[in-house]
């Protein structure tokens, strides 16, 4: 009879068990939220642009200050236009390039470093000349608004 008791006592256990839990759910899907990934500028496209330099490293520099805002120009690569309007061709020092960044025109020194852009306010350090050019100084050059 103890082995009747044991055997019916393991039975209620193994009911109870599956009473106990119920009837197995079916696991619910936890959506997973999409994690927008930092968005990663394209790369600079850059695009050389004539620009009207000395042939070589001038040896003395003139002493006028022009001041103007910096905007593209067909003769000059980049010009000044001043506050009447006026535009000013310039011939900018050796080693000077121009280089269009993103619909920009970036003036670059000798070494490559960014001077200015378009639409940037700058003076210059140096003096007129023939054809009616500033010659620009590379020491004068600062962006001033």
């Amino acid at each position: 009879m103890h082995k009747f008791f044991q055997s019916l006592f393991i039975t209620a256990l193994a009911v109870f068990a599956v009473a106990g839990c119920g009837a197995a759910s079916p696991p619910t899907a936890t959506p997973l939220l999409a994690t927008p990934s930092p968005a990663t500028p394209p790369p600079a496209t850059h695009v050389s642009i004539t620009l009207l330099t000395e042939p070589a490293p001038a040896q003395a520099c003139m002493d006028a200050l022009a001041q103007g805002t910096l905007v593209p120009d067909p003769r000059s690569g980049l010009a000044l236009a001043t506050s009447t309007g006026e535009r000013m061709p310039v011939m900018w020092p050796f080693g000077y390039s121009a280089r269009l960044v993103d619909g920009e025109i970036e003036l670059v020194d000798g070494t490559g470093a960014f001077v200015a852009r378009e639409g940037d306010v700058i003076q210059i350090g140096g003096g007129s000349g023939a054809n009616g050019l500033f010659y620009a100084c590379a020491e004068g050059i600062q962006v001033v608004g």
